[in-house]
């Protein structure tokens, strides 16, 4: 038998809201929580309502406005909650799910192997390629979506070249690897590309790409160096800078679709 829950769900808002319209979150009977709203005053006040509705009380949709909360920043949220009908909790999930972004990571060295750790939790589903098996394997990889080995060179033959929508991350042990993936990768048409190295290194992958006959253009949209400017240098902190440009280059695209 399923569990009684309520679904919290943003319909509008104005001005700053950490969320936008389409986020939700599941109460359910047993107190556990699935999801968010944003946090905050607001999301708590929406908890509280929440519990409300699971004893008895109506449904129904509320503005939550900043004079409600008290709150310095943000802004207003009109929110609907109600009761969870059959199968609705699970087709959103469902949905959350569907939505999430590949994240083809080319490297399963140092900074790829941190870098798939952090992903899947932000919504990106790592597919890594290496051409080394001792790299390629589920017990370094465990959170890959999928693992992939063999040459670089080769990409199409391995079936791993990104879509249009996909996020390509190119974090190979050499430059020369580093170019015969971007080589490849370049007409794919995809929404991110990054590739790891130095600002000298970006003159001399770039020059190479474009006597490839590549659109200089098309090269300079390569981020590289990859990654924010956050002055990292291990390779955990590396992954967090390429993590955290991947969320903003995403979250870009997402609003200008809107």
């Amino acid at each position: 038998m399923a569990r009684r829950a309520v679904i919290v769900r943003i319909i509008e808002t104005r001005g700053s809201m950490p969320r936008g319209a389409g986020a939700w979150l599941a109460l359910y009977e047993d107190g556990s929580i699935v999801g968010t709203i944003g946090g905050g005053s607001i999301e708590h006040m929406a908890i509280e309502r929440a519990r409300e509705v699971l004893s008895g009380s109506a449904g129904g949709t509320i503005w939550y406005t900043r004079d409600m909360t008290g709150m310095a920043c943000g802004g207003d949220a009109l929110v609907d909650i109600h009761p969870a009908s059959d199968g609705e909790l699970e087709s959103l999930i469902e949905s959350d799910e569907a939505i999430s972004t590949r994240a083809f990571v080319y490297g399963a060295g140092h900074v790829g192997a941190a870098l798939v750790r952090l992903l899947p939790p932000l919504g990106f589903e790592p597919i890594v390629v290496d051409d080394r098996p001792e790299m390629a394997t589920d017990e370094r990889l465990p959170d890959a979506a999928r693992i992939v080995c063999g040459p670089y060179a080769d990409l199409v033959s391995l079936d791993a070249l990104p879509d249009a929508e996909d996020f390509a991350v190119v974090l190979t042990h050499g430059h020369i690897a580093d170019i015969d993936v971007l080589d490849q990768i370049l007409g794919c048409g995809c929404a991110y590309i990054g590739c790891i190295g130095s600002r000298r290194k970006a003159g001399i992958v770039r020059e190479e790409l474009a006597s490839r006959g590549h659109d200089r253009e098309l090269v300079e949209t390569i981020h590289l160096p990859i990654g924010e400017e956050i002055l990292a240098e291990t390779p955990a902190e590396i992954a967090v800078s390429i993590a955290a440009q991947m969320i903003k280059i995403r979250a870009l695209s997402r609003k200008e679709a809107r």
